[in-house]
């Protein structure tokens, strides 16, 4: 490529897009990152100084752009996920939103939608225009794994259904999301199917544990309900703050029986980070625990994403 390669990334978090480009070998490129939570930009501005930043995705100039090479999305998972309220692409009255045509005459008219709905849709009406202007771009959508009838929305609108990845494969967590990503970016290989025990990280545990106050289709539990993995993975990272009346699943067993929480330095490599990437002054450990929660693991991302280097920038 004979100029820098520019991406930009929808609700982008603490831009792990930007640690899968170290990882491949990228590095003459220019990412904006499209992101309103202040201290997942403060993040990002401590591990990539130069990152162009902009606040909203119903607000951002999409000819301020310029070609884009690469558009990615991490659109909220609030109201599809088990643990969320399950509301999907609705607006906030309760309409259902199948199309961006939709979408965009129901905000002409006013409406205001779930934080699922706008992120997703807005991410499409910009990932259609910016191809106009690159048919080439490459893109990759990604999220949790939801019912199907939510799935389908998606998948219509992009053209595709998606590919499934669990993160236990590449680390030892028990993360399973869902990625709708261009064909030409596909991998040719298939990975290793072994799954990484969280004693590569933690030496005396055993497996990961949690407590749910939701069952996987979002019955309520009575009482918090006890999770131990069979598989002697993590638990999947959530953002329940650390120890908010022994909610949530950055727990583990030790191989003497006794329960501990995971650290946060731990939560930074169950997603593949360096550790003390979200350690800087002003953000909280429930900042952190809360980012760590909400971000993609680096080397998923960065096996989806090997074509990226190889055919773009011929690294």
């Amino acid at each position: 490529m004979n100029r820098t390669f520019k991406s930009v990334g929808y609700c982008d978090g603490i831009s792990i897009i930007q640690e899968v480009y170290k990882a491949l070998g990228i590095t003459n490129y220019e990412h904006t990152s499209v992101e309103y939570d202040k201290k997942a930009n403060e993040v990002v501005r401590k591990n990539f100084p130069n990152t162009i930043f902009m606040k909203d995705v119903r607000t951002v100039d999409i000819e301020s752009l310029g070609e884009i090479d690469f558009f990615s999305s991490g659109f909220s998972c609030k109201n599809v996920s088990a643990a969320g309220s399950k509301k999907g692409f609705t607006t906030t009255t309760g309409i259902l939103v199948l199309t961006y045509d939709d979408y965009r005459n129901l905000k002409e008219l006013k409406h205001k939608f779930t934080e699922t709905c706008y992120t997703f849709w807005e991410s499409i009406g910009t990932k259609e225009k910016l191809q106009e202007r690159n048919p080439n771009m490459g893109y990759l959508f990604e999220n949790v794994k939801m019912s199907q009838k939510d799935e389908d929305i998606i998948s219509e609108a992009i053209g595709h259904r998606p590919i499934g990845v669990n993160s236990k494969y590449f680390t030892p967590q028990n993360r399973d999301r869902r990625f709708w990503m261009s064909s030409w970016l596909l991998p040719d290989d298939d990975y290793d199917r072994t799954i990484k025990p969280l004693s590569l990280i933690i030496p005396d545990a055993e497996t990961g544990c949690g407590y749910r106050r939701k069952d996987r289709k979002g019955k309520p539990h009575e009482y918090n309900h006890f999770t131990k993995m069979k598989e002697g993975i993590a638990c999947c990272l959530t953002t329940v703050k650390a120890y908010e009346n022994n909610l949530g699943t950055r727990f583990y067993v030790t191989n003497d029986g006794y329960i501990k929480a995971l650290m946060i330095y731990h939560m930074e490599q169950l997603q593949g980070l360096p550790i003390g990437y979200t350690d800087i002054p002003g953000i909280t450990d429930d900042d952190r625990i809360r980012m760590l929660g909400n971000c993609w693991t680096v080397p998923v991302i960065s096996y989806l994403l090997k074509k990226l280097a190889e055919e773009l920038v011929c690294v």
